[in-house]
């Protein structure tokens, strides 16, 4: 389930064909702007783990597009209908650069809700041996003035910094803070691979 759904009942369920021009599916699966911006810092295995973004993850009744990669540079694309109930109508787009184990993203969720709500995002992570560094900011741009959930300028900032041990055991620490959602948050980790 997802942190605020007790009603889940599929988490990934979708129709995918892949090729050279690239991924596309329909169904219910992970959503670009959770895969471009908020996954760079979603590593720790528990269940409330700090990740503190303030997209979907997935999505059901969603089209999706993914462009190969080209350079380095990569495109994904994802439209949601909820079905005529214009609750969660959603498009997302995020654009990607990777090279020698460094990742740059931008991205924006349009909620298409009342109130214009829009994320933006960027995140960026390094990868060299035993070390992972990530940080990613989320920020709404919607005409909610109002103190709360979707205000009209509050944002998610995370960093998060991984040391593999060996194959076996993963260190993680994660810094954030979240408007109107946890505020300032510090969570340590520790994984063991049985």
């Amino acid at each position: 389930h997802s942190p605020w759904s007790e009603q889940d009942t599929m988490r990934v369920f979708k129709l995918q064909l892949s090729g050279d021009w690239g991924t596309a599916w329909y169904g219910r699966g992970w959503m670009p702007y959770y895969n471009a911006i908020a996954y760079p810092v979603d590593y720790f295995s528990s269940y409330y783990s700090g990740w503190a973004t303030y997209t979907t993850f997935r999505r059901e009744n969603t089209l999706y597009y993914a462009t190969p990669s080209f350079g380095g540079f990569s495109a994904a694309f994802a439209s949601t209908d909820d079905n005529g109930s214009n609750s969660d109508n959603r498009n997302q787009a995020a654009l990607s650069f990777a090279a020698s184990g460094f990742t740059l993203a931008v991205g924006i969720d349009d909620m298409n809700d009342a109130n214009n709500s829009k994320l933006l995002g960027v995140a960026a992570s390094y990868s060299t041996g035993p070390w992972y560094i990530a940080a990613k900011m989320d920020k709404f741009d919607s005409d909610k003035t109002t103190a709360g959930y979707g205000e009209d300028g509050t944002s998610a900032s995370n960093v998060l910094l991984q040391y593999s041990l060996d194959d076996k055991n993963t260190l993680r620490v994660m810094v954030a803070q979240v408007d109107n959602y946890g505020e300032d948050i510090l969570h340590l980790g520790w994984d063991h691979q049985y």
